[in-house]
């Protein structure tokens, strides 16, 4: 994988995915309003065993596996 943190793939992967929110949110066994916060910023904490799941749930779903600098610069 690339050299980027854990938190910052999964917010550039939700970033480029946002419609899909829902759905994701569904297989990764989180709320949609989590993923919400998250990706604003407003869960300092979000936990390991959450974000390998909701990355693991985005790479699944045919999200890059190296997000562009677009979507990496949109989640900022």
């Amino acid at each position: 994988m690339n050299d980027a943190r854990l938190d910052d793939r999964v917010r550039a992967l939700l970033v480029a995915k946002k419609g899909d929110w829902p759905r994701i949110a569904l297989k990764a066994d989180v709320s949609h309003s989590w993923i919400s916060q998250f990706v604003r910023g407003k869960i300092p904490n979000p936990g390991f065993a959450t974000l390998t799941r909701l990355e693991a749930e985005l790479l699944a779903d045919g999200a890059p596996a190296v997000p562009t600098a677009e979507t990496t610069e949109a989640s900022r």
